[in-house]
């Protein structure tokens, strides 16, 4: 009541601006050319009004996420705010997936363990992450301070991309590790299309994946005692990427 617009329109403003990286002036300009007679000033406020909206859901959701036994998080880099003349500043996101397929992306305008630490106060299970040591100093403290139980598991994804960028100094012995990170991925793929319960799911990994994860770092272990592989090569640094984080 007493509003101009429907909620279709406020919506629609709001995913051209966020999902399509549309502007509100470049929206304005168009409604303009359109015939439609709005001033900026009510775009940008139909839009914080819209957030406000939006925010105890968001909130609920984020709570709901908190309770999922398995989290993945990570840290965005996004420019946000006027830093001088020309340039802005450089902002994070954080976006912490739950293993109900939700999504929440809270923010911060560094990368410092602090904001980590506050989103993830309260939770309990398996957080999957990079390799940043800000999660392993924020897990250690959270599990200290506040008794929590939290395990943390760094990504295969990330390990795998540093084989990847040294297969042109590398490419025989980094092609054999991708090899073999190939062969976990293939039965992640069959226990997505072929399995539901998590008992099976775990019996399943300790069946065929835990073999080939104790081969894989037993063979990086072996090429780490090879003389003739520098520490500035970059297979190297993936081998000490991949073992640094092999529990």
């Amino acid at each position: 009541d007493g509003c101009y617009a429907d909620v279709s329109v406020i919506a629609g403003i709001m995913v051209d601006k966020a999902v399509y990286h549309l502007p509100l002036y470049r929206q304005h300009q168009r409604m303009l050319d359109s015939g439609v007679q709005v001033s900026r000033a009510t775009l940008i406020n139909w839009v914080k009004r819209g957030i406000e909206l939006l925010t105890p859901i968001y909130q609920a959701m984020l709570k709901h996420i908190l309770l999922s036994s398995i989290l993945a998080m990570d840290e965005v880099p996004m420019k946000a705010g006027l830093k001088s003349k020309g340039k802005m500043k450089q902002t994070y996101f954080w976006p912490i997936y739950g293993e109900e397929d939700e999504i929440a992306f809270t923010w911060s305008t560094n990368r410092g363990a602090q904001h980590a630490k506050a989103q993830l106060t309260g939770f309990n299970g398996v957080l999957l992450s990079d390799g940043y040591q800000a999660y392993t100093s924020v897990i250690s403290a959270l599990n200290k301070d506040d008794e929590a139980n939290i395990i943390h598991a760094t990504c295969w994804a990330h390990t795998r991309r540093y084989f990847d960028k040294a297969l042109l100094m590398e490419p025989e012995l980094s092609k054999q590790a991708l090899t073999q990170i190939a062969k976990l991925y293939e039965i992640e793929k069959h226990i997505r299309e072929n399995l539901t319960y998590g008992d099976e799911i775990l019996a399943y990994r300790q069946k065929y994946s835990e073999p080939i994860v104790d081969t894989f770092f037993n063979w990086l272990y072996e090429q780490r005692q090879r003389p003739e592989i520098l520490p500035s090569n970059p297979f190297s640094k993936a081998l000490s990427y991949a073992l640094e984080r092999k529990t």
